[in-house]
């Protein structure tokens, strides 16, 4: 999982990704097995981000995922 949102990360400093349909099975993904990767959704939500240059492409989509599932 944490290649794939690598991945999703590169994809997601080009494109928006809600319009992706496998950014949307894996966000499906991430939300139903949460237990699985919660330190994952964790680490990309970049919690630890003080200011938005501290912060991930993709953070702007996994940090929603955090918010329902922590």
């Amino acid at each position: 999982m944490e290649l794939i949102i690598a991945s999703f990360d590169d994809l997601a400093k080009e494109e928006h990704l809600l319009k992706n349909e496998f950014w949307l099975d894996c966000e499906k993904l991430l939300k139903v097995e949460s237990w699985l990767h919660i330190t994952t959704i964790h680490y990309w939500s970049a919690l630890h981000a003080r200011i938005p240059d501290e912060c991930f492409a993709i953070t702007k989509y996994i940090s929603p995922i955090w918010e329902e599932v922590k």
